[in-house]
């Protein structure tokens, strides 16, 4: 395709926008064909990057693969850079949604009790009641849990072409960066999932291209997907971030149940051998025998806007004006997620661990034996097979379990 094809296109709506591109959906009148166009400013901040973006497009369509988005053209304009790309209508995050529901459906109203969760230092001066946390005092029951029903065809298919898609790009010295299922379209054609934007990409030091060299900088990833080395700081990671990420999106597709309330991993460890419905009733009676309070994760009355996990930013809904909205997490609530679900590794299990003053100031528990690293603690083990990756076949839970290493250089993707 030419430039000059363009012309027969009409802009129809802008389909995605971010603070550095917009993606927005062509259709050619004539002969009802889509495409994607994505206008990206011409300096982004760092790491986006349009000319390296190209660039890892050029390196695939000279060595193209099935799972990975098809570069077109791109041309400059006096504000912008332009890449079309074919046209996906749905992404993985969409189809995963449709596969989630709540266990008993309910509409009832309860009262609310709440308290001021931030204190002024992380509130920054502002008035505590800008801030409330949706805390209560909640009877857990079987309605307050989503139930996954997403079938195990989906998850071996987006295994086997996200793996695939990784394999070719790592092969190529190509790191993406930010894995995560609003970056994987289906191709419905060829009944097939694609992996997309490589805007932040970039090459590792084995790459020959100078400008694919690695940047080292940590803000990459997205939500929950971010890998627990650039969390921590280590700027010498590699193409292995990309592995972490796909645990994660594995872990939302099979993981068989959720609480609507911000439960902790002990909740749920220990009843791996129950059914799904008898787990849940033991999940609440543990709850209930307890004394804590907490704080709810979806609105059960509203369309889920995130796929459930247990690995958790710390984000919650919280009361305006009468509705709930939304406060966001932060990396420092991811990180105390990660240690909680996967515990905390030795010194000589994560040696590049002391480079960074996150993890030693705040996650080396190692005098305390219920942190003990998961490779270390059979019981932790079984927990992650049986509920984190727990509906997936059990071929492919070793492979997952790999993908968990602290030590990013130990994990393998066969």
């Amino acid at each position: 395709m030419t430039i000059h094809d363009l012309k027969e296109y009409k802009k129809v709506e802008v389909i995605h926008t971010t603070l550095v591109s917009e993606i927005i959906l062509l259709n050619n009148p004539l002969t009802q064909d889509n495409l994607c166009l994505k206008v990206v400013i011409r300096n982004p901040p760092k790491p986006h990057s349009p000319m390296r973006e190209i660039e890892i497009l050029k390196l695939f369509k000279e060595y193209p693969h099935d799972n990975i988005i098809q570069y077109m053209q791109d041309w400059k304009d006096v504000e912008n850079i332009n890449i079309v790309f074919p046209y996906y209508r749905q992404d993985l995050k969409q189809i995963m949604l449709r596969y989630w529901q709540w266990y008993v459906p309910t509409t009832e109203n309860t009262d609310v009790q709440r308290r001021s969760y931030l204190s002024g230092l992380f509130t920054l001066g502002m008035k505590s009641e800008d801030y409330k946390q949706d805390f209560k005092e909640i009877s857990l029951e079987r309605k307050h849990f989503l139930i996954n029903k997403t079938p195990k065809k989906l998850m071996i298919k987006v295994w086997e072409n996200l793996t695939s898609a990784l394999k070719h790009l790592h092969k190529h010295d190509i790191m993406h960066r930010d894995l995560k299922p609003e970056n994987v379209m289906y191709d419905e054609q060829r009944d097939m999932f694609v992996v997309i934007d490589f805007g932040i990409s970039t090459g590792t030091r084995d790459n020959p291209n100078e400008l694919l060299k690695p940047d080292g900088i940590l803000d990459v990833g997205t939500y929950i997907y971010k890998p627990l080395e650039v969390l921590i700081g280590i700027k010498d990671y590699n193409c292995k971030v990309d592995m972490w990420s796909l645990m994660v999106i594995m872990h939302q597709l099979s993981v068989p149940f959720q609480c609507g309330y911000a439960l902790k991993p002990h909740y749920y460890m220990g009843n791996e051998e129950d059914g799904v419905d008898e787990w849940i009733k033991r999940v609440c009676d543990k709850y209930n025998g307890s004394k804590e309070r907490v704080h709810k994760k979806y609105d059960m009355n509203k369309k889920l806007q995130t796929i459930p996990a247990l690995i958790d930013d710390g984000g919650y809904l919280i009361e305006n004006k009468g509705k709930l909205e939304l406060c966001e997490g932060s990396d420092i609530g991811l990180l105390s997620s990660i240690h909680d679900i996967f515990g905390c590794p030795l010194k000589r299990q994560f040696p590049m661990g002391e480079k960074s003053m996150a993890w030693v100031y705040m996650y080396n528990n190692n005098d305390e034996p219920e942190q003990v690293y998961y490779r270390s603690d059979e019981r932790r083990i079984n927990f992650l097979k049986s509920y984190m990756f727990g509906m997936i076949d059990d071929e492919y839970k070793e492979e997952l379990l790999n993908m968990c290493e602290f030590d990013f250089n130990k994990r393998v993707l066969k």
